[in-house]
């Protein structure tokens, strides 16, 4: 598998950026590329987190950290782990807004978006590192 299919997307990236999750990653996005083709690479002290070119890339056990079992409000259960899961052999699906993904990680990016924007999860309580 490649290493692009084990973390979250570029765009997904970007988003959890910009919602304010500043947790630690192993792999970011680095689109200062020779192609101008956005890749996924180590993680390097020299890389600012206020980067314009850098984003951090989270991976499955990093976005699994992130997110809670589950959030309830009242006797309605707001998010479950359960609503991510593999659809079939080839995708996982995020049940909430009934998006597919081809990697699980890209499902759980999609889920914590979902949560921090509908305001069930706030990013200063899931930023660790």
């Amino acid at each position: 598998m490649k290493l692009e299919d084990q973390v979250c997307t570029l765009q997904q990236a970007q988003k959890l950026k910009e919602l304010g999750v500043e947790c630690d990653s192993i792999f970011w996005w680095n689109q200062e590329t020779e192609r101008n083709q956005p890749i996924v690479t180590r993680d390097y002290t020299h890389i600012a987190a206020s980067s314009t070119k850098y984003w951090r890339a989270y991976t499955v056990a990093e976005l699994g950290v992130m997110l809670p079992y589950e959030i309830c409000d009242g006797n309605y259960q707001v998010f479950d782990f359960e609503d991510l899961g593999k659809h079939d052999t080839d995708c996982f699906v995020f049940n909430r807004n009934k998006t597919f993904f081809k990697a699980e990680a890209q499902a759980r990016a999609s889920a914590l978006i979902w949560l921090i924007e509908n305001k069930h999860l706030d990013p200063t309580e899931i930023n660790i590192s």
